[in-house]
């Protein structure tokens, strides 16, 4: 959770991450831990852990090979 403080008013808000849901298996990448979420160009994307080390395994299998 994060705190968000207006340092003019001293007025301190909880501010609860969005649910962002891993684009492969649907899931909240919150509750499972090493969630990624980023841009591939403009096309933002969000993987949960699970899924991200999936990828990364798929590619240094491949590394290499044409």
């Amino acid at each position: 959770m994060v705190k968000i403080i207006n340092l003019k008013s001293g007025e301190v808000k909880d501010n609860k991450p969005t649910p962002a849901f891993c684009e492969i298996c649907d899931t909240d990448i919150h509750t499972i831990p090493g969630g990624v979420q980023g841009k591939i160009g403009q096309l933002p994307v969000s993987f949960c852990g699970i899924c991200i080390t999936g990828i990364v395994n798929i590619l240094m299998t491949h590394q290499g090979k044409e």
